[in-house]
């Protein structure tokens, strides 16, 4: 269920006093960015919030009498009745959470009276998965509980649970409720017309719940009328720009689009014309969308008559990028010859880095890491093959001796690494397994030998990436009033441009509660 299904207090309340409510409401009506990130910098997004009981006019829970009548005891010859049974304030908690579509395990900030209670809770959108917080009131006041913000950060701290605030709310960022990346609005199965994307977007049957429904019609007749300003949604401002500029990007430039500037003569001179003699923009009129919306570094291609293809990598106004490893390990496959002229040494200046993009590149990724982590030296062969038998066998996921006979070097200091450290309540999740513990540490370790020489990686990543038949992007979308907008710029930058230090980085595929191996991946860390 979506946040806008649920009521909001539509009462006036001052910015002061409104608390993880408030910063809810900010989030999801008005787009600004999360007040909180983890220790690290992950994601910590207060995405709903619910208050207990849900009935408005009543203030707490209390033991309520029930249609039905209960009996002395079970074991009555006569089963007679002895008046009216009673409904447990808990069991009126669960009705309502039930009401609600709150699922899973609360997590308790505080401990729950017995007799007489109301309640806040609050839904966190992690990078571990949706979490949802519970705190435990007298009662509710005119239907509102105000749980302060460092309240709330103090009160979940000693659950394992270390975030900090985030300093300046960014209007611009993109609402973290909806996806509107192109394998959402139906248009990533194969090459097409241009012509033909709009329809796509109106006439897909897989159209996520993440989108809102009269979304649809907006978004196509936006893809319709790159050049016009058209109904759009103000809360989705950031939306459009960052993640409708993939798709209008290609389109904008294969029509001539009045907004299209920065090095369009450039790009097509240099790039179109060497790739295949006398191909321009205008004659490109095909389009193609990967499917995965966050490990591609293309966003999309243009493809030519002839099936020649021009990666798009799409960036908002303010220059953002995303990748994955299998990109560069792909670009080197496709284009050794332009590399070799950036750099005539590069096949024999890079050999461990080209050794770890063979592995990367391979299809089956269940032994990735471990086929990695041999060709820096840390798990012998016989490790190796020892633990792919166990990520074969469920049975041992949780089995610590046979993990430790697989790994005996490794497997005590990597269960108590500081590495990587779980918390308590991923330690007591029911997904939690010791081997994805073990591997996740192992993976993390891989990245940081990998990474060991940043100056030297960069010069490889870079070469790598500025040899790729691609282009950027960068849109910006302003609203012309507070019901239409429009894309106002699209600036193609070309050759590409890649800020910051680049990194492999084990990141988001693996935890000790996530069915593992995951996939190693790189990410840019602005300088």
């Amino acid at each position: 269920m979506r946040f806008f299904e649920f009521k909001t207090v539509t009462d006036p309340i001052l910015e002061s006093t409104r608390g993880i409510k408030g910063a809810v409401d900010d989030i999801n009506l008005h787009g600004k960015e999360s007040p909180f990130s983890t220790e690290e910098g992950g994601k910590f997004i207060p995405s709903n919030c619910w208050f207990f009981p849900l009935d408005e006019k009543t203030e707490s829970y209390k033991p309520i009498e029930s249609d039905e009548t209960q009996s002395t005891n079970p074991d009555a010859k006569n089963g007679s009745a002895v008046g009216p049974a009673t409904i447990p304030v808990d069991v009126q908690f669960q009705n309502d959470l039930a009401t609600a579509g709150i699922t899973g395990q609360l997590i308790e900030a505080n401990k729950k009276p017995i007799n007489e209670y109301a309640a806040i809770v609050v839904e966190i959108t992690a990078d571990e998965g949706t979490l949802h917080f519970v705190r435990y009131y007298k009662r509710k006041t005119a239907n509102y509980i105000k749980w302060e913000l460092t309240d709330f950060m103090r009160g979940i701290e000693p659950l394992g649970y270390k975030i900090k605030k985030t300093l300046g709310a960014n209007q611009n960022k993109a609402h973290p409720n909806v996806r509107f990346f192109p394998n959402r609005l139906g248009v990533t199965d194969g090459i097409m017309n241009i012509s033909e994307v709009a329809g796509k977007i109106r006439n897909s049957e897989a159209f996520p719940k993440d989108v809102p429904p009269e979304e649809r019609e907006i978004i196509a007749n936006m893809i319709e009328n790159i050049d016009s300003s058209m109904p759009a949604t103000k809360d989705y401002k950031g939306n459009y720009e960052i993640q409708i500029g993939e798709i209008a990007g290609p389109i904008a430039l294969s029509q001539g689009s009045s907004i299209i500037g920065g090095a369009v003569n450039e790009a097509q001179e240099q790039l179109l014309k060497v790739v295949e003699p006398g191909l321009t923009w205008l004659a490109m009129k095909n389009v193609e969308y990967p499917a995965d919306e966050s490990q591609k570094l293309i966003d999309s291609y243009l493809v030519s008559p002839k099936g020649t293809k021009i990666g798009i990598s799409a960036k908002d106004g303010k220059g953002g990028a995303k990748a994955s490893a299998v990109s560069i390990a792909e670009t080197i496959d496709r284009k050794p010859d332009v590399i070799k002229t950036k750099n005539p040494k590069f096949f024999t200046e890079f050999p461990e880095y080209l050794s770890w993009m063979d592995v990367i590149k391979e299809k089956d990724k269940k032994y990735q890491i471990y086929k990695l982590a041999n060709k820096l030296g840390i798990l012998n062969t016989g490790e190796v093959e020892a633990v792919k038998k166990l990520v074969d066998d469920p049975s041992s996921w949780n089995d610590a001796e046979r993990i430790e006979q697989a790994v005996p070097r490794h497997y005590n200091a990597y269960m108590n690494s500081n590495t990587y450290r779980p918390k308590d309540k991923t330690l007591k999740n029911a997904k939690y397994r010791k081997l994805w513990h073990f591997t996740t540490t192992l993976a993390k370790n891989v990245a940081i030998q990998m990474n060991d020489d940043p100056e030297r990686l960069n010069r490889f990543f870079k070469t790598v990436l500025e040899s790729g038949n691609m282009i950027q992007i960068k849109s910006t979308f302003q609203m012309t009033s507070d019901t239409e907008g429009k894309f106002s710029k699209m600036t193609v930058i070309y050759p590409p441009v890649f800020e910051g230090n680049i990194k492999f980085d084990a990141g988001k595929e693996f935890y000790a509660n996530m069915n593992l191996p995951g996939s190693m991946g790189f990410g840019f860390a602005r300088k």
